[in-house]
């Protein structure tokens, strides 16, 4: 099971990196190019941010789950640690946020 653990870690680290370069290489890009990256972040961040799970007032299972210590963390703590982590590195990209003003902690 940990060895599985460790392989998905590694995975979804990945991908991170992956679309941390792709967004890179278009904000590097011509202003075509930077239009197309804006446009896929506005169609992806709510998307995105809705694969942490309903919110928490809504989620059926997440009390259970963080009391049988399934998970760690809500959805809601997910949900911000994600936000949190990746604003900054997309307006180290120069890429503005659909949503101005959009909460970010710390």
């Amino acid at each position: 099971m940990r060895a599985r653990m460790i392989r998905v870690c590694k995975e979804e680290s990945f991908h991170q990196r992956q679309g941390f370069e792709i967004m890179l290489t278009l904000s590097r890009g011509t202003e075509s190019r930077r239009r197309w990256r804006k446009s896929a972040l506005d169609r992806w961040w709510w998307p995105v941010l809705m694969m942490f799970g309903p919110p928490d007032k809504a989620s059926q299972h997440s009390d259970t789950s963080t009391k049988w210590k399934i998970k760690r963390f809500s959805n809601d703590e997910l949900r911000q640690k994600f936000v949190d982590a990746t604003v900054p590195q997309a307006q180290f990209l120069g890429s503005p946020f659909p949503i101005p003003g959009m909460k970010q902690e710390r």
